[in-house]
């Protein structure tokens, strides 16, 4: 029981550290280093171009 209240506090604390700001997470770098080459990680992360890709020009 006391394992699950630790998991909740922890998720809680990470949850606002992210909402407050404290945490920054660099999407694309750290998408470029897991392994998606496609995403340059000097640019900020565009989330609809990563979901449904890029628009194809005719």
């Amino acid at each position: 029981m006391l394992r699950w209240l630790f998991i909740g506090l922890l998720l809680f604390g990470l949850g606002r550290g992210l909402r407050d700001g404290w945490l920054v997470v660099k999407w694309s770098q750290l998408l470029n280093e897991v392994g998606f080459t496609d995403i340059d990680p000097t640019q900020p992360m565009n989330w609809s171009e990563f979901i449904l890709g890029e628009p194809k020009s005719e």
